[in-house]
């Protein structure tokens, strides 16, 4: 089974990201979105209305919206949908993706999904929750076999994409920098992993599906983040990744076009 570049560099550790554990750390703010109306929050190439007057999130004065993009190893990134299922967590739903259960979670077979939160200020997230995840209950359908729950946590580091940004601006892959990865956080207790985040701040937060290198077909859909609010008024991507990590990440903008597909057992 062939993993593409990008894949690699997250699944074998290339960046300096640490995952710590799965008790929650110091937070100022936190966003719940198991309280959410099930259906289509975001449409493809949107951002949702405020998840604050839509959903009764907990939070310490942060307003935030979700948007999605799906990454592709062989085409340009492009625009998915994202989709309340309640108390089971946020999922989303790219142009490969069918109904079932699985590929309308943050999976990455087909295309790797990404769930992408704009936030009313510069933040740190430094824990998250999935509600539904495909560890806790693994499915097979047309797509391929779901039985794993990995996932990474990036914050957008480039130039402010402006206030009518759209998901989509929010590329190449290089303007991301990660910042976590959590293997199978389905296995957590309480499905739920803190870690350190290098006091990066931004406005924009991407969790994303990813394999941590055991060849399964990661999903799960996500219930809560939290973190500190900074106190800089500095613009959405105000942190500069060192040269080395730098070109680490044009380099897995490159892997992106190594391989497309990944199946579980090919």
């Amino acid at each position: 089974m062939k993993k593409s570049a990008l894949q690699s560099l997250l699944a074998f550790g290339v960046f300096a990201a640490t995952f710590v554990s799965p008790a929650l750390a110091a937070t100022d703010w936190s966003a719940n979105f198991g309280g959410c109306a099930q259906g289509t929050i975001a449409s493809a190439g949107n951002w949702s209305s405020s998840l604050n007057a839509s959903c009764p999130l907990e939070q310490g004065g942060v307003d935030v919206k979700a948007g999605a993009i799906a990454w592709s190893s062989s085409a340009s990134p492009s625009n998915a949908a994202v989709v309340s299922y309640g108390t089971s967590g946020l999922g989303v739903i790219s142009s490969l993706d069918s109904g079932a259960t699985g590929s309308h979670a943050i999976d990455n077979i087909g295309l790797m999904d990404s769930l992408v939160l704009k936030f009313s200020d510069n933040v740190s997230i430094n824990s998250v929750k999935v509600g539904w995840n495909a560890t806790d209950s693994g499915t097979s359908n047309s797509s391929g076999t779901y039985n794993d729950s990995d996932l990474a946590v990036l914050a957008w580091v480039s130039a402010d994409p402006g206030d009518n940004a759209k998901p989509l601006d929010l590329t190449p892959w290089s303007g991301w920098q990660l910042v976590a990865k959590v293997p199978n956080i389905g296995s957590l207790s309480g499905n739920q992993a803190s870690f350190s985040n290098g006091g990066i701040t931004s406005s924009y937060w991407m969790i994303a599906a990813y394999t941590s290198g055991d060849y399964c077909a990661d999903a799960f859909k996500l219930l809560a983040v939290a973190g500190t609010k900074s106190d800089t008024t500095t613009p959405p991507g105000n942190q500069v990744p060192e040269p080395a990590s730098l070109a680490l990440l044009g380099a897995v903008a490159v892997g992106l076009g190594l391989s497309r597909r990944r199946r579980q057992g090919t």
